[in-house]
């Protein structure tokens, strides 16, 4: 219905027809951005309509009112009228190569009268009136960005809506494109594919039909986000989603649209999409979830878990992760309710445009017991190994164990036979094995020791192989984990035993994963030790010869703290690894502050930094150094904050010309300059940060770049009112706005333009300059103080 009513609109719209809102402008019916895209932490407030590359178009009052407001600017929207509407509405026209007549001389009247170029400034209602359908401008490339209309309505409070609620004119038969999913653990021991990271799946097209083709394997809290964009006939621009729906076993759990926004609440959108696996490199993808500290209105539909899935119990099977702040967002505290139940589900994720244009990617979630085994060995022999197979998560008991050996490359060769308990009730009866015959190469033992506490001793012949899985089945008949068991000793040969530990940290929990360089006895013992609290994260095996364990960062919150890990070989040799790290605990509503262990960076945080509780370190960087010493990794840099922190360097007595430093961040471009706010009584320099980064001092005592184009120097011009010309630059810490710069003729201050992305400024007389020699100087200030002059002489015929 809603695009039968816009192909009409279209056809009418040439006829002149009377609309209740007026489109905004000539140039064309094309958008090239839509409401709420992702911007730098911002949503984009409006929509942007094709101007074709060029400047000049009609900018048309969308219904009548009054210009209430008028501003001009090198950055940002540019040149921009806030038209106030009839309907208590402000409609917003932004980036315009100038405004209509009469308004082009009033903003010059006040650019005079406040003597520089920057303009901002209200009128009262009736000063200014406008007629709908009245051109109160032309389309530029003013501020940011190419030649477009950016353009938006907001409501009497002041708050963006979709301008496409209007019923405006805009063909749209193109449905959006999902380009992945992702999958995330919310909550301490939430597994994805039998791992505690996130995982990122791409949409494969079958018959018609996106699927992800291989069921994903989920337990505990888990939330999903999908990376997609949408398209609008005639236009190869990609635009922003309008709706994401996500449905479990076709029940509808989560839903949100972009009607409206609050410019209060723009930082949110780093919480509404996945800030993470963004700054991991999986590009933007929208949560399909809403975080605790978002407040944003966009969500009209959210199950009992705000959006996520629970997958089994609501009560993590792994005993002693703990949550110390109450607040291991993005987890939840909302109130618990049942989870998927174990098993098979179908989910569907939706992604549609304005006007119900929609595409759908599907695929599967097995929902899988968080039941962990382990097995010990008790002897290694040459063909066969005697160990015991025990459960490390209560209430599951071990009731069978099946067994499976790498036999060659990555093919899995399952044990014919498996060991079944005979009678659960009475733990002296002695286990049995059942399934086929054994085959006649890899023949597995019948022999069972007696049942000591249900754990009998499990004789597996494996014939010289390099693994052996087990699986374990509990008293409901679910699987376990797998657990790998490395077996072939010769492979190792004569090879010292060694642990590698390797740290991956997530927003709220640290990963921890060793390997070793010979066959262990048995899994490695691990222990985080911080303020005298010990922590023993358990360990699984997700693939053979890595074991993996994770501990919530609040429960090892320390300026200092000792990691250890210890381990046996199959012939008894031991060795371990211990190593020290920060994780400083940055609260909510407390001060903070993270030091390096040079004492020459600190990050302060205030009470608003940050949305939860933030677990921070401060490494130097090794590898690397900065322009002036060393390179400071502050982490985590996964994690948005809230009101940011303050990046402090210290700087020797002996550096020259502190007014010349600056605190730099690492880019794709190299060192980029943030800012330097000078303190020369404490020697330091500062900058603001809103997500933590590389760092290090910077020095710019290059001058910027002065050059006039036009006219050129002794010239001569038979215009009487040239255009003047003149490229400004400045390759380090740049300008600090339009007022660094002086345009100035024949002695005279003057209001210059000042273009940033073409990185000109020029200015155009009024009034026709006499004949004869004139002078014109230009001066550039950096944000470091270095200065440029540039001044020439030509003569007007």
């Amino acid at each position: 219905m809603r695009m039968l009513l816009t192909l009409g609109l279209t056809m009418l719209a040439g006829t002149g027809w009377a609309q209740e809102y007026v489109w905004p402008t000539n140039a064309s019916r094309y958008l090239t951005s839509s409401f709420g895209e992702s911007r730098p932490r911002r949503f984009h407030a409006g929509i942007d309509v094709k101007t074709w590359n060029k400047t000049g178009y009609q900018a048309i009052a969308t219904r009548s009112g009054y210009i209430e407001r008028m501003v001009v600017s090198p950055f940002g929207y540019g040149r921009a009228l806030y038209l106030r509407l009839d309907t208590g509405e402000v409609a917003v026209y932004a980036h315009l190569e100038r405004f209509n007549t009469a308004l082009q001389a009033v903003a010059e009247r006040q650019q005079e009268a406040a003597g520089e170029f920057r303009l901002d400034v209200s009128f009262r209602p009736g000063m200014l009136p406008v007629k709908q359908g009245e051109v109160i401008g032309y389309t530029g490339d003013t501020g940011i960005g190419v030649p477009h209309l950016h353009f938006e309505i907001r409501d009497r409070h002041g708050r963006p809506t979709n301008p496409l609620s209007r019923n405006f004119p805009v063909l749209d038969q193109v449905a959006p494109t999902i380009t992945g999913l992702a999958v995330t653990p919310l909550a301490p021991g939430a597994l994805i594919d039998g791992d505690f990271l996130p995982k990122v799946y791409r949409p494969v097209n079958a018959n018609g039909r996106f699927v992800i083709p291989r069921p994903i394997r989920v337990a505990g809290r888990v939330g999903l986000a999908v990376a997609a964009f949408d398209r609008v006939s005639g236009v190869h621009n990609q635009f922003g989603v309008y709706r994401y729906q996500l449905f479990v076993d076709d029940s509808l759990q989560f839903q949100s649209q972009f009607d409206r926004l609050s410019f209060e609440e723009n930082k949110l959108i780093e919480l509404v999409q996945d800030f993470t696996l963004n700054q991991q490199g999986q590009g933007r993808m929208h949560r399909l979830f809403r975080d605790p500290a978002n407040t944003l209105a966009i969500y009209t539909h959210l199950n009992a878990h705000a959006g996520a899935v629970l997958a089994g119990p609501a009560a993590s099977d792994f005993a002693g992760l703990s949550d110390s702040d109450g607040l291991l967002s993005p987890a939840f505290t909302v109130a618990e309710a049942p989870g998927l139940a174990l098993g098979e589900h179908d989910f569907r994720v939706v992604a549609e445009d304005y006007f119900g244009n929609a595409r759908s990617v599907s695929g599967k979630l097995v929902v899988v017991p968080q039941f962990a085994i382990t097995v010990t060995v008790r002897e290694q022999q040459p063909n066969r190994i005697i160990c015991t197979v025990k459960s490390l998560s209560p209430p599951h008991e071990v009731r069978e164990v099946a067994a499976a050996v790498l036999a060659g490359g990555n093919q899995w060769r399952e044990l014919a036979a498996v060991y079944r308990q005979v009678d659960p009730t009475d733990s002296s009866l002695a286990w049995e094995i059942t399934g086929s015959e054994a085959h006649a190469d890899m023949p597995v033992s019948p022999e069972i020791s007696p049942a000591p506490a249900g754990e009998p001793d499990f004789f597996v012949h494996h014939q010289g192989a390099a693994v052996v899985r087990f699986v374990a089945t509990d008293q409901n008949g679910l699987p376990s984990l797998p657990f790998y068991l490395t077996t072939n000793t010769a492979a190792a040969g004569a090879t010292p035993l060694q642990l590698t530990v390797h740290k991956n940290f997530q927003p709220q929990f640290l990963r921890v994963e060793i390997s070793a360089t010979r066959v262990l006895r048995e899994p490695p013992q691990l222990t985080l030790t911080a303020n005298e609290r010990v922590v023993t994260p358990r360990l699984i095996t997700p693939e053979a010869g890595h074991y993996v364990g994770i501990v919530p960062l609040a429960d090892i919150a320390a300026d200092s703290v000792t990691l250890e890990a210890t381990a046996s070989s199959a012939s008894g040799e031991r060795t371990w690894w211990r190593e020290r790290f920060a994780n400083v605990a940055i609260r909510p509503r407390q001060t903070a502050t993270l030091r390096a262990a040079d004492g020459r960076l600190r990050v302060h945080f205030n009470s608003s930094s940050v949305y939860w509780p933030v677990y921070g370190r401060v490494e130097v960087d090794p590898s690397s150094a900065g322009p002036l010493g060393a390179v400071y990794r502050v982490a985590p840099q996964e994690v948005p904050l809230d009101n940011g922190a303050t990046v402090e360097l210290s700087f020797a007595d002996s550096l020259a010309r502190p007014e010349q430093l600056g605190v730099a961040t690492r880019s794709e471009k190299g060192w980029q300059f943030l800012d330097n706010r000078l303190n020369l009584r404490e020697r330091t320099v500062s900058a603001k940060v809103y997500s933590l980064r590389d760092y290090t001092l910077i020095r710019d005592d290059v001058p910027p770049i002065v050059i006039v184009r036009y006219p050129v120097p002794g010239g001569v011009v038979t215009d009487r009112r040239p255009k003047f010309v003149v490229t400004v630059d400045d390759s380090i810490s740049g300008f600090e706005s339009e007022r660094s710069l002086e345009f100035r003729l024949d002695g005279v201050k003057v209001i210059a333009e000042y273009d940033p992305e073409a990185r000109l400024i020029w200015y155009q007389p009024k009034t026709s300059l006499a004949p004869g020699t004139h002078a014109l100087a230009v001066q550039a200030r950096d944000q470091c103080g270095n200065v440029t002059r540039r001044e020439i002489q030509f003569s007007v015929r």
